[in-house]
């Protein structure tokens, strides 16, 4: 009822949509038998490297650009990398930065 209202005196729901801003974000998965081993590595370097981390669901990291994740997939043998920023060079920035800390906790491990 309350979505209905709004549309009544709003306008469209489409229009609505429209104006809400939108966030590029980028994945992939890394295969890798050491999955829990690769992430812990990535909070290690993360550590090291950035001040606002989050390891609630994996390894989460805020900067002013935008964000990036990795974690352990829970039902495959892989690492799942996500990056998300306020525009499409910030997001390609913090997915190769994501990609290049993945690739060097990777090396770490073996």
């Amino acid at each position: 009822c309350t979505l209905a209202a709004l549309v009544g005196s709003e306008g469209s729901l489409a229009a609505a949509v429209d104006d809400l801003p939108t966030y590029p974000i980028r994945r992939d998965s890394v295969r890798t038998e050491s999955k829990r081993a690769v992430v812990d590595r990535v909070a290690e370097i993360a550590r090291d490297e950035f001040a606002d981390i989050s390891t609630l669901d994996g390894i989460r990291v805020e900067t002013d650009a935008g964000w990036f994740l990795v974690r352990a997939s829970g039902t495959e043998p892989l690492v799942r990398l996500t990056a998300e920023a306020r525009d499409e060079t910030d997001a390609d920035a913090l997915f190769e930065t994501t990609r290049d800390l993945v690739a060097r906790a990777a090396e770490k491990t073996r």
